[in-house]
């Protein structure tokens, strides 16, 4: 389901690109793939999986901080009063 929301979040985007404002990180690597050739290795198949590694590494770090707070508030319960 991810990877169908990335795709359809860059046909949306490569649909309303304007090359001369760009809106957003997505609008810039769809630029950058128009401008280098196939050879650079920089494909919207490629721009699909760094976005999916940063939507990632956004819900990977936010759990991580979740967790680490609940288990020291679990091992403080002085601490998890004042909270």
């Amino acid at each position: 389901k991810i990877l169908k929301f990335i795709r359809e979040e860059i046909s949306r985007h490569r649909r309303d690109l304007d090359r001369e404002n760009p809106r957003d990180f997505l609008d810039f690597c769809l630029i950058e793939v128009d401008r280098h050739d196939k050879v650079d290795n920089l494909t919207e198949e490629n721009v699909m999986h760094v976005v999916q590694e940063l939507l990632f590494g956004g819900i990977d770090t936010t759990t991580n901080t979740l967790r680490w707070g609940l288990m020291y508030m679990i091992l403080y319960p002085d601490v998890q009063k004042k909270v």
